[in-house]
């Protein structure tokens, strides 16, 4: 009796849709803790208006009191400017020239290492600063810092003070106040503009230094030796030794009495003092610049925030800090001038509405398309877990939501519609030629998952020259 030859059993393959079918219990709590992450990204993810866009210009900040802006162009800035042309990678230099203060911008091209460059930078000024002109005490070396033009203030308050001059309120804000606003997690810088500076001049009588054969140099070194501390050398009382300290640096409240009391030289036998050859005046610097707030006198007071953090966090803690400041001051006032997050959250508001306007009309085409609600609604089950996983991805990678990956999402919406229509349409056709809707869902959704899945990675690398573009 001959036997039937052995029927070779198909080895089957693994199968996504198979299992999440056969434990819908799984599958379940996988799409509910896809959706509890991604809410948890989407209200913790820092954010941001627009995409942060590396910049690798570099600045160089040199200050001389004292020299006119002629002078400043002529002896620093030109003669920096080409010295920084010398650093590869430079598309073009920009320098501007005020009266004691010059500036230049080195423009890099995008593909350059900045962190490189900034060291470069630093290297070619240690050689070039003792080319660069010197007067004492008044040139200071040349400051490398990183040009940002997206690191605009996030926050600005215009501040007042009833029963206050400006000099004393601005005093009080670079003092002590600006130290707070610092102490903000994800606070870059805070700065202040506008209102006079309080300055001590010294106005020297020049007939009366020619009288007593003195020169403003000798005035201003006697000045600058006494603003010092000095040690007055140990005091010995048997085995005990103390060291004694000579206070004799400026301070606020006696700088004003002592200063006309400084002997700044001889004549024959007299000690001529600093009050018989000028008048010492506690008043305030020359004013290049104000600010007004509403047709009022005021100071501007900015914040940055740093690029990688939260700025509609900064800018709640910057402005419950200012509440809590004017609670504390008497009088004190911060109005806000210019809130970045209120654009952001408009831009956010908006991309959301956009967001679900999309899914709606898409809904809307897969309904006249398809004929069947409840295929609609099937295909529209698959966004909420996957639109929100989208942005728990999104937190583990590092980036920010702002304004580019908000209206992202429609893409996906559409991208994840399109698939899902496929899929739906494969399975309704099996459940027409009499196929249990079950077996007909496993089936149709293994006859297309490698189509979708090409589909979906074709669309994905379409994208990454985007990515990378400079």
């Amino acid at each position: 009796m001959n036997k039937p030859p052995p029927q070779h059993q198909e080895k089957k393959r693994f199968s996504l849709p198979r299992l999440a079918l056969r434990f819908p219990q799984l599958t379940i709590v996988l799409s509910l803790l896809m959706v509890g992450l991604g809410i948890y990204s989407f209200l913790t993810i820092p954010q941001r208006m627009v995409p942060k866009i590396p910049t690798p210009n570099i600045g160089v900040v040199t200050q001389f009191p004292g020299m006119s802006a002629e002078d400043m162009e002529r002896y620093i800035t030109r003669p920096l400017e080409k010295r920084l042309q010398i650093a590869g990678g430079v598309q073009y230099v920009l320098g501007v020239s005020q009266a004691g203060y010059s500036k230049i911008v080195v423009y890099f091209r995008y593909d350059v290492d900045r962190a490189k460059k900034q060291q470069e930078i630093k290297n070619l000024l240690d050689v070039v600063a003792n080319e660069l002109p010197r007067a004492g005490a008044n040139q200071t070396v040349p400051r490398v810092i990183h040009v940002d033009r997206q690191n605009a203030p996030l926050v600005q308050f215009a501040v007042r003070r009833d029963g206050y001059d400006r000099a004393r309120l601005k005093e009080l804000l670079n003092n002590i106040i600006l130290t707070q606003f610092q102490k903000i997690p994800g606070v870059l810088a805070a700065s202040t503009f506008g209102g006079p500076d309080r300055q001590m001049q010294i106005v020297v009588d020049r007939d009366k230094l020619a009288a007593y054969n003195l020169s403003i140099l000798e005035i201003r070194k006697a000045i600058d030796a006494a603003n010092f501390d000095r040690g007055g050398g140990p005091l010995i009382d048997g085995d005990r030794e103390i060291q004694v300290r000579i206070p004799n640096e400026y301070r606020e409240d006696t700088i004003l009495a002592r200063l006309p009391k400084l002997p700044v030289g001889r004549f024959g036998d007299k000690v001529v003092y600093l009050a018989d050859v000028a008048d010492v005046q506690d008043t305030v610097a020359t004013q290049y610049g104000d600010f007004y707030y509403n047709g009022e006198p005021a100071i501007w007071l900015g914040i940055q925030g740093e690029a990688t953090r939260d700025y509609l966090k900064i800018a709640s803690e910057a402005k419950s800090l200012a509440r809590l400041l004017q609670n504390e001051y008497p009088g004190l006032k911060f109005d806000v001038v210019f809130d970045k997050t209120f654009y952001m959250e408009l831009n956010d508001g908006n991309a959301l509405f956009e967001f679900f306007v999309a899914v709606a009309l898409a809904g809307l085409v897969m309904l006249l398309f398809l004929g069947e609600l409840s295929a609609t609604l099937i295909a529209a089950a698959i966004l909420p877990s996957t639109v929100a996983f989208g942005f728990f991805v999104i937190h583990m990678l590092g980036f920010q939501k702002d304004f580019g990956i908000m209206m992202g999402l429609v893409f996906v919406v559409g991208k994840l519609l399109d698939d899902s229509i496929i899929v739906v349409e494969v399975i309704r056709r099996h459940i027409e030629r009499g196929m249990a809707p079950l077996e007909a869902a496993v089936k149709g959704a293994e006859e297309v998952q490698n189509a979708v899945a090409a589909a979906t990675f074709t669309f994905v690398v379409m994208l990454i020259p985007m990515t990378l573009m400079t």
